[in-house]
C-alpha cells in the first residue's frame, strides 16, 4: 500500500465494506499483515469485503510533519527506509508525536519509545540525535542489511528536524 507509512503516523484509517452494506473501520497500523504462507493475503481484508474509504484525521492546530523516503539513488527503486513525523506542537514544544518506519519490517512500525522522548521537550538537534538513536535501538538486523541501521538512524533525525520546522 502507497503512502502507508505516512498513513500510521497520522493515525489514519480504512472503511471496509462488506455483504449487506456492513462496514468496519480498521486503523491503517492494524491493516496490513506481516508475511504469512498460511494466509491468502496480507491485509485484514474478509472474503466480500473491499475497501470503500480511507479515513486521515484532520490534523490539528500546531501540526507539523514531514517524510523521507531513502533510496540508494533518485529513482524508482525499492527504499533502504522511510520515516513520516508528525507533531503537535505548543509554540515550540512537542505536545504529540508520532513516529512511523516504513521499510523496516515487512509493515509500517511506529517507534513509540522514541515519540515518548519527545512530548513535552523543546525540539533541538541533540534532542532529535536522541529520538532516531531511540528509534532504532531495538533493531535486529538479518546478516546483510545491518548497514540499513545508521541509514535510518539519520533519515529519522533529519526527518524529526525537518517536521519541527514545517
Amino acid at each position: 500500500m502507497a503512502y502507508a507509512t505516512a498513513l500510521v503516523a497520522y493515525g489514519a484509517s480504512v472503511e471496509l465494506s462488506g455483504p449487506g452494506g456492513k462496514t468496519r473501520v480498521v486503523p491503517v497500523s492494524d491493516f496490513l499483515l506481516p508475511p504469512d504462507m498460511k494466509r491468502p493475503g496480507d491485509t485484514v481484508i474478509a472474503p466480500n469485503e473491499v475497501l470503500t474509504r480511507v479515513r486521515i484525521p484532520a490534523p490539528g492546530a500546531g501540526t507539523k510533519a514531514a517524510y523521507h523516503k531513502q533510496g540508494e539513488r533518485e529513482s524508482y527503486d525499492w527504499p533502504l527506509c522511510d520515516v513520516a513525523v508528525v507533531l503537535q506542537m505548543d509554540g515550540q514544544v512537542v505536545r504529540q508525536a508520532a513516529i512511523a518506519l516504513g521499510w523496516v519490517a515487512p509493515t509500517p512500525r511506529r517507534a513509540a519509545e522514541a515519540e515518548k522522548l519527545l512530548v513535552g521537550k523543546k525540539l533541538d538537534e541533540e534532542l532529535a540525535r536522541q529520538v532516531a538513536k531511540a528509534a532504532v535501538g531495538g533493531a535486529t538486523p538479518l546478516s546483510k542489511n545491518a548497514y540499513k541501521v545508521p541509514i535510518l538512524e539519520a533519515v529519522i533525525r533529519r526527518t524529526v528536524v525537518a517536521a519541527s520546522k514545517a
